[in-house]
């Protein structure tokens, strides 16, 4: 697999290396402020607090290989591709009160980025869109988001202003 090959390119030293990297990487960037919380998958995962997430390990190795709520954890974490309403707000509200949209980017959403309900807005810069529909955001962190709708409404850019979109309108 990709991760193997990798791994073999590195070396053992290079992949110790890149291993420790790995480790420093948030699961989730918040923005208490601004009320956004940007993850890789949807806010699926069920944590109570912010030390949920700062006890698991990035690489997947656990002190304790019966830690099914960690594995579980992280599984929902990386692979989510969407959660309830409720779900994703309690994600956010054991993060901080003030967090009002989920920002993440797992999925592929053909016209760069899609809302499926309130609070997510999956933005999606995947290679499976064409370039042209790939979207970033861009966010003055000192703008309160309102919504999921607010935040696509004025924080996104195209990745490739010179590419013609395709799906996106």
């Amino acid at each position: 697999d990709e991760a193997e090959r990798l791994e073999s390119l590195l070396g053992t030293d290079g992949t110790r290396e890149l291993r420790a990297w790995i480790e420093t990487w948030p699961f989730v960037a918040v923005a208490p402020s601004a009320g956004i919380a940007m993850m890789h998958a949807a806010p699926h995962a069920p944590i109570g607090s912010a030390r949920d997430l700062e006890r698991l390990s990035l690489t997947g190795e656990s002190e304790d290989p019966n830690d099914l709520d960690g594995r579980s954890t992280m599984i929902a974490l990386l692979w989510a591709r969407t959660t309830s309403s409720d779900r994703a707000r309690a994600f956010l509200r054991a993060l901080d009160d003030r967090l009002t949209v989920a920002v993440y980017g797992h999925d592929v959403a053909h016209r760069g980025y899609a809302i499926d309900r309130e609070p997510l807005l999956c933005v999606s810069t995947s290679f499976g869109c064409h370039d042209g529909d790939k979207l970033y955001l861009s966010w003055d962190l000192s703008m309160k988001a309102e919504s999921a709708r607010h935040v696509a409404e004025v924080g996104l850019l195209p990745l490739y202003p010179e590419a013609a979109p395709v799906h996106r309108v």
